[in-house]
């Protein structure tokens, strides 16, 4: 593993190389000079320009690349806007809060929902203004995407020529892609043939969300919202950890309390706090099956997920797994341990 770093008191790039394929890079600092040089760079982006609205500016870019799929969290105290090009590659992006304005061809704007992933324009150049935040964004070079669309049948998974939302009912499988594909980078002892295998399902993931017979002969970005449903789970499950409350969750989805309970139990049979625990729990689920009791508690990972009341907890767990946290514990230490 090789590791680089430079850098001045007001920037910082450092660079880790796992290996030939995999590469890690960290650009922080404090000068917007610097930020915006940075984002110009990797986006082939010109014209970039951060706010200055803030007095105490901080800025941090960091990728983590795998071949030909790279995952990029760009995080800052002002907010940007600048002109950019898909050159090569083709980019999906989202906000942690606030929405991204993208211009394309300087006349049709897309404007994003936080927490809900969109498809940058794949030719051409386009704008972004983005708020201050953080910004997600995956990667994918274009060859991959290539080789993901050849042999299927004609007209099938078209990228559109422009932004687009997310089609309804696949955001899920999209974050579970993506997911994966960031567990298996973080993975430095992963397999090359499980890694690339992460990477084509997110692209088959990618052209199911966003691709149909008919979006390369669109006009424009399919304006196509998501469901109140799918807007609080993209928050739920950025925010799985902290302490919420219902009126949290209506504030961030921009619904009443009651519309937000009515989506719920039409579409899973119950309210959304129930569902949140729900959520929690299966985190805490696959966190106790990874760990190890020598090193891990079971209270410990409970009050990770937001459970305070460690009987409650016990309880909720049973009915929903079968066995008990301890349980899972000790198996997922004697199944390494075998």
């Amino acid at each position: 593993m090789l590791t680089a770093v430079h850098g001045t008191d007001d920037a910082r790039t450092v660079t880790v190389r796992v290996d030939d394929v995999r590469r890690r890079t960290e650009h922080s600092g404090t000068e917007r000079g610097f930020a915006a040089r940075v984002l110009a760079g990797a986006g082939h982006g010109h014209h970039v320009v951060f706010d200055t609205d803030h007095d105490r500016f901080r800025f941090r870019y960091r990728t983590r690349r795998d071949g030909c799929v790279s995952l990029v969290t760009a995080s800052a105290t002002s907010g940007f806007r600048g002109v950019f090009e898909p050159i090569d590659r083709v980019l999906v992006g989202w906000s942690a809060s606030g929405g991204i304005r993208i211009g394309v061809e300087g006349t049709t704007v897309l404007e994003t929902r936080p927490g809900v992933p969109v498809l940058m324009p794949t030719v051409g150049t386009f704008t972004v203004d983005a708020p201050a935040g953080t910004l997600q964004l995956v990667s994918i070079d274009r060859p991959l995407v290539d080789e993901a669309r050849a042999g299927k049948p004609a007209g099938s998974h078209r990228l559109p020529q422009h932004g687009a939302e997310v089609e309804s009912g696949a955001l899920a499988e999209l974050r579970h892609s993506v997911e994966v594909v960031a567990a298996a980078v973080a993975d430095d002892d992963a397999r090359a043939r499980a890694r690339f295998a992460a990477q084509t399902a997110l692209v088959d993931a990618v052209l199911l969300a966003f691709g149909s017979p008919d979006a390369a002969d669109a006009d424009g970005p399919r304006l196509e919202m998501p469901s109140t449903v799918e807007l609080a789970e993209a928050y739920l499950d950025g925010h799985c950890r902290a302490v919420l409350t219902l009126t949290d969750i209506c504030g961030a989805v921009g619904v009443s309390p009651r519309t937000l309970q009515t989506s719920f139990m039409r579409q899973y049979g119950v309210s959304p706090m129930t569902f949140l625990q729900g959520m929690r729990l299966d985190r805490a689920h696959a966190a106790l099956q990874s760990a190890d009791r020598h090193d891990t508690s079971v209270g410990e990972v409970a009050q990770e997920w937001g459970f305070r009341h460690l009987g409650r907890f016990s309880g909720n767990y049973l009915r929903r797994f079968g066995e008990y946290p301890g349980e899972t514990l000790r198996g997922a230490t004697g199944r390494r341990a075998g």
